[in-house]
């Protein structure tokens, strides 16, 4: 009967050796190091790699020789420049000084941790899920390395990265007064750029080539119009969430009050919000659940104006009143047309 020996099973790997390559990502190590250690209990070395030796014998001299040899063929040049210099021919200890440095709790790992995520900045053409994506990676690093990290820290990091695009935005949580958890935060920032993508909002005459959806106000400042309030041919698509979960997330309802869902259900969720919705001209305005307001009192948004109002009769009231500039200016030039007009027919 024939055996497996060392060499035969070294070359049975060898094809699949490629795969096994560490490329020098932080966020790739410990799905590296598992592979690296099932290639070494095929070559009958990850016990050796992994615990102390009870006696200093010859045997096991030569086998941590051995994982240290397989180790070193499978590094990027940088971390290869960690271990030759202090474990060199000592694979129990190379992996140590591999493991402390990518995943580990040391001073300089987490220094360079704390600065990979305070200098991020979203990047251009990269999705708002992307960029939370590459932070969230970072925070867990760090609470893992047991660092406590507070919500109004990383709600600034994230909004410091964030293009000028998302100024509007940046404002609204800034001067909204209410608190905000950092899973509600997320939640807030993907409705947001959702809703901007979606399209409504600024007329596309007056819309910028990567702007946000704007609509006038009476002060004709930059005021972005509130995700409960859409236009009824745009009612916001749901998308599925690849941040805090595969769920998705009600764009009105912070996840306190309607937690995430399957796609169907929350369709049958927003049909109760359209259903509900003061409609007047263009827009749908659904009750807005989330923290706007001091109080956590449900609420109406003007989409003309920064007001809010908490009943439904007041809400339609402000809106009676309530009309941007642009209408105005419409009133205004068909009065002069139908004066013009008259005129011309007594002329006449």
């Amino acid at each position: 009967m024939m055996t497996t020996t060392r060499y035969m099973a070294t070359r049975e790997v060898g094809g699949r050796q490629h795969r096994l390559c560490f490329d020098g990502n932080e966020k790739n190590y410990e799905l590296w190091e598992a592979k690296f250690l099932g290639h070494l209990r095929l070559l009958g070395l990850k016990a050796t790699a992994l615990r102390e030796p009870q006696d200093g014998s010859e045997d096991d001299a030569k086998q941590n020789e051995d994982a240290y040899t397989e180790l070193i063929h499978l590094l990027d040049h940088t971390s290869l420049s960690l271990v030759t210099r202090e474990a060199a021919d000592d694979g129990r200890k190379a992996l140590k000084i591999l493991r402390e440095h990518y995943v580990g709790k040391g001073n300089e790992r987490v220094i360079r941790l704390y600065v990979k995520l305070t200098s991020l900045h979203k990047v251009a053409n990269e999705s708002v899920s992307d960029y939370l994506l590459r932070a969230q990676t970072l925070i867990t690093a760090l609470q893992n390395a047991e660092e406590t990290l507070c919500d109004e820290l990383l709600i600034s990091v994230i909004l410091k990265g964030l293009p000028d695009t998302f100024k509007p935005f940046d404002l609204y949580v800034k001067q909204s007064g209410a608190t905000m958890t950092f899973g509600e935060f997320k939640a807030a920032l993907r409705t947001y750029d959702w809703t901007v993508a979606s399209g409504g909002g600024k007329p596309a005459s007056r819309r910028g080539p990567a702007g946000p959806r704007i609509l006038p106000s009476h002060a004709e400042a930059n005021q972005t119009v509130h995700v409960s309030v859409f236009k009824k041919n745009r009612i916001p698509q749901v998308t599925r969430c690849t941040v805090c979960c595969t769920k998705h997330h009600c764009p009105i309802c912070p996840t306190s009050m309607y937690k995430p869902r399957c796609k169907a259900k929350l369709l049958q969720h927003m049909e109760v919000h359209v259903k509900n919705a003061i409609q007047h001209e263009e827009f749908l305005i659904t009750k807005c659940h989330k923290p706007c307001k001091s109080g956590n009192s449900s609420h109406f948004h003007c989409p003309f104006c920064i007001k809010t109002t908490i009943k439904r009769k007041d809400a339609m009231r402000h809106l009676e009143m309530c009309r941007p500039p642009h209408r105005d200016a419409e009133l205004e030039a068909d009065a002069d047309m139908a004066i013009t007009s008259q005129t011309g027919m007594q002329r006449s």
